[in-house]
């Protein structure tokens, strides 16, 4: 950093300090300008680092909270590679020799005024201090405009007395199951339930006393859960697949097993989806997992909904993963009942899913009517209230074995009739469904299509006693240790994670 023509400028102070033998100071005028801190004109300057604050000194070591908020304009960069950022910068930014901290960024060049904010968390050293809000520019930059900001740093908070929930999950698209089942539903239960829950965001994470990580277990990931941890905050991982099953060494399944025994050891609290994958966590990590259900959905029928003309027999979920055979190509386990039921009654097999290719490659062919649909949220409900009963062939290993009910429940709670084949997490659902012997089952769902529409309709009840959001959300509430309390959310006063 220290070269010729890189200027320090002190807006609180306006001192200007040279590096080298730097003759450039004179080309960096600044002046206040109207409505705004500071205009600087770099038009003959190669670069220039603005110091806009000094932050206090700290006591000790350890992780702080760093805020910053800048309102800026910079105008006509002269070199396109040039890199603009902004940050927090130890005591070295005075000799040219500091590093930027993690939560500097690229600052952009536009005729615009823009508003940069940010808050992070990291390391601190009382020995690098004192620590500094600064710009840097190369390149440069014709004119900088500083209309505002603001830098501050502190210790993690501490908890509330009532805990802050949020939930930290890997994407937030709800056509992903594990985002409905595991956030989406949790989060809307335990708010009607009076507790400050909502979706994990950094810039407001100080308001959290406890973070469910779910099924979130990358490098940032771990790292946050680290922080959190040391702060006091309570940590809390949800897994819902056996990602440790990798009977073909598959490095990327062989980096989530290590990534998930790490973020189970750094957890304060363990849970998962299912009994089953609770003894496989504990096998694999030593670890005692909670078990909280997913949730079961329900559909309702679109209002235009009309009768198929022929039988349909839906198949639908994910596609397939690579680390064990599992999805469209349980079909294959079968086909020959498909075929041979399907020359006596006629039906449509349709297959609902996320890979056109995969169904055109290994169903399409066989002597089937079928047709393949894409799976999304809009359209599945007119296919799952058209079938005659949804199929569920599962393939015999330790990840489908430590699959939720979420497929069963789904079909049963919306009064469709289930053939599957057997799973630790059906088992409770036998007198509402047909499992076992797949021509026989057929035949019960085909030829006597009423008789299975009973069967499956005294699900219902014993379903949404079970397994409504408002159960689940109730055993959110205690594996969390949450106490119930209809008057603490949205108090005044209390933190919040709402918009």
């Amino acid at each position: 950093m220290a070269r010729r023509g890189l200027e320090l400028i002190t807006l609180r102070d306006g001192t200007i300090l040279r590096f080298g033998n730097s003759e450039d100071a004179a080309n960096v005028a600044y002046e206040s300008a109207e409505g705004a801190l500071l205009t600087i004109d770099l038009t003959r300057a190669n670069g220039a680092v603005v110091v806009l604050q000094r932050l206090p000194e700290i006591e000790g070591d350890g992780p702080r909270v760093v805020t910053l908020s800048v309102d800026w304009q910079l105008e006509a960069n002269t070199d396109p590679s040039a890199v603009n950022s902004v940050g927090i910068f130890p005591a070295g930014i005075l000799e040219g020799s500091a590093k930027q901290r993690k939560m500097t960024r690229r600052a952009e060049i536009g005729t615009e005024r823009r508003t940069w904010r940010a808050e992070a968390f990291f390391n601190l050293s009382a020995a690098e201090q004192p620590y500094y809000a600064a710009i840097v520019l190369r390149g440069c930059p014709t004119r900088l405009t500083v209309h505002g900001f603001d830098a501050a740093y502190a210790p993690l908070a501490p908890a509330w007395p009532q805990p802050v929930v949020g939930f930290r999950a890997v994407n937030d698209d709800a056509a992903t199951p594990s985002f409905r089942f595991r956030v989406s539903v949790p989060v809307e239960g335990l708010s009607a339930r009076g507790h400050a829950v909502g979706l994990f965001k950094l810039d407001r994470f100080r308001a959290c006393s406890m973070v469910v990580f779910s099924k979130a277990y990358r490098d940032e990931d771990r790292e946050l859960a680290r922080y959190l941890k040391a702060a006091g905050r309570t940590v809390v991982f949800d897994i819902c697949d056996n990602l440790f099953y990798n009977p073909l060494n598959l490095p990327a399944y062989e980096r989530a097993s290590r990534n998930i025994r790490e973020m189970v050891q750094i957890a304060d609290i363990v849970i998962c989806s299912t009994a089953a994958l609770a003894r496989v966590i504990e096998r694999e990590t030593g670890r005692t997992a909670l078990v909280v259900s997913d949730p079961a959905e329900d559909i309702a029928p679109p209002a235009d909904l009309a009768k198929p003309q022929e039988a349909q027999l839906l198949w639908y979920g994910v596609h397939g993963s690579a680390n064990a055979p599992r999805g469209m190509e349980d079909l294959l386990l079968i086909k020959d009942a498909l075929i041979e039921a399907q020359s006596r009654w006629p039906f449509e097999l349709v297959v609902s899913s996320n890979s056109r290719e995969k169904y055109e490659q290994l169903i399409a062919p066989l002597p089937l009517r079928s047709r393949y649909v894409d799976w999304s949220i809009d359209g599945f409900p007119r296919d799952l209230h058209a079938a005659t009963a949804v199929l569920l062939p599962l393939s015999d290993n330790e990840f489908v074995k430590c699959k939720s009910h979420n497929r069963m429940t789904t079909a049963l709670n919306a009064g469709v009739p289930v053939i599957a084949d057997a799973l630790e997490a059906y088992e409770e659902f036998a007198p509402f469904c047909y499992t076992g012997d797949w021509q026989r089952s057929l035949e019960d769902v085909l030829a006597r299509p009423d008789e299975a529409r009973r069967r499956a309709a005294g699900a219902r009840d014993y379903i949404l006693a079970r397994y409504a959001p408002s159960a689940i959300a109730e055993a959110w509430e205690q594996a969390l240790s949450l106490v119930h309390s209809t008057d603490y959310a949205g108090a005044s006063g209390r933190p919040s994670l709402a918009d």
